[in-house]
């Protein structure tokens, strides 16, 4: 995923702390509003609007970050997405979708949603409101999305996996019209209409989505996609919450995405070509190969296992 630069995240955070500023100052009034703007930017003396104030480069670095609490979670966040963590921060190995979007999504979205939309000043600073930190908060949904899906396969609720194509570009660094040779109802990710399915999770978010497991084939054949690591255990721990068979086996093939394996390292594992894998996908596998992938997933996910894929029988 790429990231905006740190450099640049954290002199845009400081232009919308200004235009948050600029409401303070007009909330309070001229006394009040200037030791508010104090508090909140670490700069004494402000007797203007702070988006006349702060106009020069040199008057924005004046402002400290630091004290603010905003400041943590968008840091926070940057760190938790360069690790391309799962869990719960940079360097977490346990597994938690939600964990990213209630610890620091929630707010960041409050804080941008709290944003003025209207300039008074003489300088018009709205537009920083769609600058660096709105493009990691961005990036930060679409990757709790992934982990979303992701999850909802583990517990055996592949139908109701899905990404928007958005949230994959995001994922990829790529842009979205890139996407089309890979994108569509018959392509290698799949798509729905969200009307063919109403009452889906993603309905609010786009008009169209893509199926999990098709999204995590396609980023696992990307050499720049990364995720994890994820602790032994979890995996096999899913597993075997499910008892049906196929819905197991879709399971496994997310479990077998999200330890390291590709579509081709399986294909080549299991003995089998990609329609085959296609199947597992759609929950109409072979019994037997179901069950081979599952023992394989498994095997795999055993702590301390360092049995390769290609070890797997192919009966």
């Amino acid at each position: 995923m790429k990231l905006p630069d740190l450099d640049v995240l954290m002199s845009n955070l400081k232009e919308t702390i200004v235009v948050q500023a600029e409401t303070l100052y007009l909330l309070g009034g001229a006394d009040k509003g200037s030791k508010l703007v104090e508090e909140l930017t670490g700069v004494a003396g402000v007797d203007c609007l702070p988006t006349d104030c702060f106009g020069s480069a040199e008057a924005l670095e004046q402002i400290d970050l630091q004290p603010l609490a905003i400041t943590r979670h968008v840091q926070e966040l940057y760190a938790t997405l360069a690790s391309c963590s799962t869990g719960y921060g940079p360097g977490s190995d346990a597994f938690d979708s939600d964990w990213i979007k209630q610890e620091h999504l929630d707010f960041i979205e409050l804080y941008l949603a709290g944003l003025a939309t209207v300039a008074l000043g003489g300088l018009d600073w709205t537009g920083c409101i769609n600058g660096a930190v709105k493009d990691l908060f961005l990036r930060g949904r679409a990757w709790h999305h992934l982990l979303e899906g992701i999850n909802a396969v583990l517990w055996g609720k592949a139908d109701d996996a899905f990404l928007t194509p958005i949230d994959l570009s995001f994922i990829a660094g790529i842009d979205e019209r890139s996407l089309r040779n890979s994108v569509g109802p018959t392509r290698s990710v799949r798509t729905i209409e969200h009307k063919a399915v109403p009452g889906l999770r993603v309905a609010g978010r786009a008009f169209v989505a893509v199926n999990s497991l098709d999204a995590m084939a396609w980023l696992r054949s990307r050499k720049s996609f990364q995720i994890g690591p994820v602790r032994h255990g979890i995996v096999q721990q899913r597993l075997n919450n499910i008892s049906d068979l196929q819905t197991r086996a879709r399971a496994a093939l997310m479990g077998a995405y999200l330890t390291g394996e590709t579509q081709k390292t399986l294909e080549s594992a299991l003995g089998v070509n990609e329609l085959a894998i296609r199947k597992i996908s759609d929950g109409e596998a072979d019994h037997h190969l179901a069950e081979n992938l599952i023992s394989l997933v498994m095997e795999k996910d055993t702590e301390g296992s360092s049995k390769p894929s290609s070890a797997l029988s192919k009966g």
